[in-house]
């Protein structure tokens, strides 16, 4: 038998003059087929890259049916000759095969002398290390998991590899690779460093923050503060640092009384005259009044913001913060003097857009509409910002509206249909208009591979290596340039089921492109993965998977090892403070941040919370999604201070921009799932949203 396999093997090698380096066999289908009947043969004249395919299309075959030996006999001919499948092939064989520790050894040695390509060493170190420690080779156990420390995505699990091969590389004495791993362990993880410094202390902290020993961190970025020998822009870095560690927490009174601490400090940098004091004091003085709004505590953050008009200091976002407060308390006189005064001192085109829509927004609060009108108008027509215009045109229907002009407002929400139908604006000038939203199809455009396809790529799609072609379109992600190839590379991502790079690929298209294609393109960059997972969830906590969808489109843009800069982790971004909240629900005291990578947990956990949230706000979709992102404590001070019956007024309000627009978003996902889901889809009334 293995002398049959050998003489096999050797027709495959010398069976064809030249190795496969084009795409795949044109008769791939063919191929398939035969193998589909468990028509084995291989012909010794078929061109060598029939042979690997059908070779490795067996392989596969017979390693599904349970034929695991077989199987491993056909990926071992496929690896005797270069081709674009050796890799797929031999990650099989460490995954699949039983393996002697010799034919191990010989193998990893092999390996050793010749570049494994980037895409395929995740897997290649994963499976290696797995049958080194399986096998007690810890020698071998201490290269593969510096090598995978290297190029796996996880931050905790690079150190905790790089760690293990260090421990097991001072056991076996392997003194020639120890220094490199030692560096790249304090590269990777400055805290571990046992000398601390003026070089080093920065990042030392900056790790403890990342690794949530916030306690220890605040430690040394005080020291960095305190250090009369570091320049004043280090300082300052590290005392913001310093302060926002409080809100990962979710400590906002220790937040707001470190950025209190702060401004008194800089404070008396400025009155001593150190060099670019006062630019970061204005800074820190517009964080504090913006954290004295948000607590409730108006008095004194108008207190700071007038005496930075008073000191020539920020003054033009001074007055923006001191009118944004006043149209709060319904101040509106006050509030339209300053953000005029905003929009006349200021010297940045984005900053004066931003105050010229809250001033409209004043004037239509103040009963002022057609100047209001007028404003709005004008950033229609001038902005080169399609968000902004799509916001101007949305409101000046909505205020035509009220001012008996409802065919010039029926004109501006069908001009937002056409121009952003499938946006927040134009989803929701259907809406008003009383139209339906009706179903749209699930495919509207057909894969096809762009000419300039790397042909490893092309091959890894064919044959359905998933998860090796998005290794490998991640990789070759940075060559990928201009609109016309990201919207070619958009098949690829779709082909390897690739989401969260689709969808940040697509992001990257201008935006006047993007309008243009995005129907054609809807239901991939709306994908459904982890199907399985959602119906669990929406099944038990009685929720919509659109809404699921929704939340976990915009979280993490289906990627699930993000991490935010707040500190939520995965899919559904959670922090390990909400997520043990959940679990103390369900009888649970503590989590481990790193468990909320896990898909399943991190799905059923938050599917919880959404539920709760849900709950406690009456099925309230807009409440739900505000609290899920800013807290169910914000939430409320908005209802109290800012709700006046109207909820798409209520959105334009949240003082939050990162909410205020989550909302819109999540709002904007759901209603593009509900329509993509089926017959069943229309929604015909606003009202609809809200449950």
């Amino acid at each position: 038998m293995h002398q049959r396999l050998l003489i096999i093997c050797i027709y495959i090698v010398t069976g064809c003059s030249s190795l496969p380096r084009g795409g795949p066999p044109s008769n791939l289908a063919d191929l398939r087929q035969q193998v589909d009947s468990e028509k084995y043969s291989i012909p010794s004249s078929s061109p060598l890259a029939e042979q690997v395919s059908k070779s490795f299309l067996i392989a596969q075959r017979l390693l599904g049916a349970g034929k695991e030996p077989l199987a491993c006999s056909y990926y071992q001919k496929v690896i005797l000759a270069p081709s674009p499948l050796y890799y797929p092939a031999l990650l099989k064989i460490l995954s699949s095969c039983q393996l002697s520790l010799e034919q191990l050894e010989s193998l990893w040695l092999k390996h050793e002398q010749q570049s494994i390509p980037r895409w395929a060493q995740a897997t290649y170190y994963q499976q290696s290390l797995l049958l080194s420690e399986q096998n007690e080779l810890s020698s071998w156990s201490a290269k593969f998991s510096a090598g995978l420390s290297s190029v796996t995505l996880h931050h905790g699990d690079r150190v905790k590899l790089l760690q293990r091969a260090i421990e097991l590389a001072k056991q076996h004495g392997m003194t020639d690779e120890l220094p490199l791993m030692q560096e790249r362990l304090l590269q990777l993880a400055p805290r571990l460093d046992d000398q601390i410094d003026q070089s080093n202390i920065l990042k030392i902290a900056k790790d403890l923050e990342i690794d949530r020993k916030f306690d220890l961190a605040r430690k040394y970025y005080q020291r960095v503060v305190d250090d009369h020998h570091l320049p004043l822009a280090t300082k300052v870095e590290a005392y913001n640092r310093l302060r926002r560690s409080h809100k990962k927490e979710r400590k906002r009174d220790l937040y707001l009384a470190a950025t209190k601490k702060m401004e008194s400090w800089l404070g008396k940098k400025v009155a001593a005259n150190v060099e670019g004091a006062r630019e970061f004091w204005g800074e820190c003085r517009l964080n504090l009044a913006r954290g004295l709004w948000t607590g409730s505590h108006n008095v004194q953050a108008k207190q700071v913001l007038y005496q930075m008009i008073l000191d020539e200091i920020k003054a033009a976002r001074a007055n923006f913060i001191l009118g944004r407060i006043y149209q709060e308390e319904r101040g509106y006189f006050r509030a339209i003097v300053h953000l005029e005064e905003a929009v006349r001192i200021s010297d940045n085109s984005d900053d004066v857009d931003l105050y010229r829509w809250n001033l409209a927004w004043a004037l239509m609060e103040s009963k002022d509409i057609p100047h209001s009108i007028e404003i709005l108008q004008q950033q229609a027509e001038r902005t080169t910002d399609l968000s902004i215009r799509y916001r101007a045109l949305f409101w000046l229907g909505i205020l035509l509206r009220r001012s008996d002009s409802s065919s010039l407002a029926i004109a501006k929400f069908k001009t937002l249909m056409q121009e952003d139908p499938f946006g927040y604006y134009g989803l929701i000038a259907q809406l008003q208009l009383g139209q339906q939203l009706y179903p749209l199809p699930s495919t509207t455009t057909s894969p096809s591979l762009p000419s300039w396809t790397p042909p490893t790529l092309n091959w890894l799609i064919a044959f359905n290596q998933d998860e090796l072609a998005q290794a490998f379109l991640q990789h070759f992600e940075p060559e990928i340039s201009g609109d016309q190839q990201r919207i070619e590379s958009l098949s690829l991502y779709h082909l390897t089921k690739f989401h969260y790079g689709m969808i940040r690929q697509f992001y990257r298209i201008a935006p006047e492109r993007r309008a243009e294609i995005i129907g054609e393109y809807l239901a991939w960059i709306f994908p459904t993965p982890y199907k399985d997972l959602v119906k669990v969830a929406a099944g038990k906590f009685n929720l919509s998977f659109e809404l699921i969808y929704s939340i976990m489109r915009q979280e993490s843009a289906f990627n699930p090892l993000a991490r935010s800069p707040a500190d939520a982790f995965g899919l559904l971004q959670l922090t390990p403070e909400s997520a043990a909240e959940v679990y103390r629900a369900g009888r649970k005291s503590t989590i481990d941040p790193d468990l909320l990578y896990q898909p399943k947990l991190n799905i059923f956990l938050g599917g919880m919370m959404l539920a709760q949230r849900l709950k406690k706000y009456n099925n309230n979709l807009i409440l739900t999604v505000a609290s899920y992102n800013a807290g169910a404590t914000a939430v409320r001070r908005w209802q109290k201070d800012r709700f006046k019956g109207d909820y798409l007024e209520f959105i334009e309000t949240i003082p939050y921009q990162e909410t205020r627009k989550y909302v819109k978003l999540v709002i904007r996902n759901a209603l593009n799932y509900r329509r993509l889901k089926g017959p069943d889809a229309s929604w015909p009334v606003w009202s609809e949203v809200l449950r």
